[in-house]
């Protein structure tokens, strides 16, 4: 057992066997690892300079077009809905007023067939039953505030088409403007 040390004492040290310029160290008896010492250092500082000794891309350009969509983009492009991107105009013949409880249930099941939503301004409009002329399928279009028309008037309507403001919503059918009052 070595003798105790009293306080504020240091333990000996060894004397080494061989002088310490002759120690043999890793350093100069692996030379791979040297090198990949070396590499690794010489792969690191290329690697923290190169952004600053290369041009910069014009990042505002890149950052646009490399965005990704937003949300209401998303639904848009996700909205399978066969609604085209613009209305025809057609000629039609008022036929009733349609009550606004009627109305809604027939907007909600022309929602749930084409899969979309109506735009929310159109929703409180009154609605009017129409036969588009010469021959078409009967169908309602809104009539926007302030136009009256009686039943048997030649109108001139917008077709349904997409609201491109919100993601898979569309206009209605809608009544233009009054052609003609009753023909006979």
């Amino acid at each position: 057992m070595p003798p105790r040390l009293k306080i504020g004492m240091q333990p000996p040290r060894p004397e080494p066997s061989e002088p310490i310029e002759q120690r043999s160290t890793l350093w100069s008896r692996a030379p791979a690892w040297r090198k990949l010492v070396i590499g690794s250092g010489v792969l690191t500082s290329l690697a923290v300079s190169a952004p600053i000794l290369l041009p910069r891309p014009d990042t505002a350009q890149n950052i646009q077009s490399a965005r990704s969509p937003t949300q209401s983009e998303l639904k848009q492009l996700n909205c399978t809905s066969p609604i085209p991107d613009a209305p025809d105009q057609v000629m039609a013949r008022v036929t009733c007023f349609v009550p606004s409880e009627e109305a809604l249930t027939i907007t909600r099941m022309v929602e749930a067939q084409i899969g979309a939503q109506i735009s929310p301004a159109y929703l409180p409009l009154k609605r009017v039953g129409i036969q588009p002329l010469p021959s078409g399928l009967p169908t309602i279009a809104a009539l926007p505030v302030n136009m009256t028309v009686k039943i048997g008037d030649l109108v001139e309507v917008s077709t349904r088409y997409r609201d491109r403001s919100l993601p898979c919503h569309f206009f209605p059918w809608t009544v233009n403007h009054v052609i003609g009052d009753k023909l006979h």
